[in-house]
């Protein structure tokens, strides 16, 4: 009895011992005869894949063009505008006093054939902590009628370049000395100038500092004013040498200075004393002729020798009648 339950006990075990090997073999050979279609499989599911990206595909350009201009600008919008526009930012004045204000100069240089339409929809974020300094609203100035690229001749853009203008008041708490960092992200649109096109929306963040200090710059008048101050004064004043007296005697003999041409110190003239006449009363200087020009003289001997000259030429033609 033991034997016979020894001999079913090994018997079982071979036969479960042998079901994997011959489930093994089962599905080898059935690989076997389609080994043939597993290519065929591969391309089927290449395909399947390849349809289902274009439906995708297809998919995304229905909604594209369902989207407006505006929700596909934000939908592909971007951050950094290299090759499109770089930016470049100033303090006016570079240094400010604790409590004073200022504007920050942000210049947009446009490169290639990209341009901002005017009025340029710029969005400012500030990014400057509050207990340095407070920002304002940005706005843009005007821009100038377009010469450069074909789709804005005539039209208001920004080719070259476009500033913005923040203002900046600085905290009173913050002490002199030190450096104020400030930060801003801009978002923008580009466009192509030859075919008005849109490029993309693009963020770009711009950043400056200035020193917590005073600044000295005492204004400077351009040289024309100061030419043109100077000749309005000089008309309203009087020439100097008809306001002065006229001496009698030159200056060196009237002050008892050296002489120029023979070296000796001459005595200063005494001023004549007034002498009293027979009333009692002292004489008056007598009135002086008006002195006659050295111009008035040449003039009036020419007249003089014309008139002679005349009147020998009458005699000599009366001698001959």
């Amino acid at each position: 009895m033991t034997s016979l339950s020894a001999k079913l006990s090994l018997s079982l075990i071979i036969l479960l011992g042998s079901q994997p090997v011959l489930s093994a073999q089962r599905e080898a050979e059935s690989q076997g005869g389609q080994g043939v279609n597993i290519s065929q499989r591969a391309a089927a599911r290449r395909k399947m894949a390849e349809k289902k990206r274009a439906a995708k595909g297809e998919l995304e350009e229905s909604d594209d063009r369902q989207m407006t201009p505006e929700e596909l600008l934000e939908s592909r919008k971007r951050r950094g505008s290299r090759g499109q526009c770089r930016f470049v930012a100033t303090m006016r004045p570079p240094k400010l006093l604790p409590g004073e204000s200022g504007t920050l100069m942000v210049t947009a240089i446009l490169q290639g054939k990209s341009v901002m339409q005017a009025p340029s929809p710029v969005e400012m974020t500030p990014r400057v902590s509050p207990g340095f300094a407070t920002l304002g609203a940005l706005s843009a100035r005007p821009a100038p009628m377009g010469t450069i690229h074909q789709g804005y001749l005539g039209r208001p853009v920004y080719e070259n370049t476009a500033i913005f203008e923040v203002p900046v008041a600085v905290s009173s708490s913050v002490k002199l000395g030190e450096t104020v960092p400030i930060a801003l992200d801009l978002e923008f649109d580009i466009y192509d100038g030859d075919s008005a096109r849109v490029v993309g929306r693009f963020i770009e963040r711009v950043q400056t500092t200035f020193t917590v200090a005073q600044y000295v710059d005492p204004p400077v008048a351009p040289i024309s004013a100061v030419t043109e101050r100077e000749d309005v004064d000089a008309s309203r004043q009087p020439d100097a040498q008809e306001r002065a007296p006229r001496s009698a005697t030159p200056p060196s003999v009237a002050s008892g200075d050296e002489n120029i041409l023979t070296g000796a110190t001459s005595a200063p003239t005494p001023a004549p004393e007034p002498t009293p006449d027979s009333s009692g009363h002292e004489a008056q200087d007598e009135p002086r002729m008006p002195r006659a020009d050295a111009g008035s003289v040449g003039y009036n001997a020419l007249y003089l020798g014309v008139g002679i000259l005349l009147l020998v030429v009458l005699l000599l033609v009366a001698r001959k009648r």
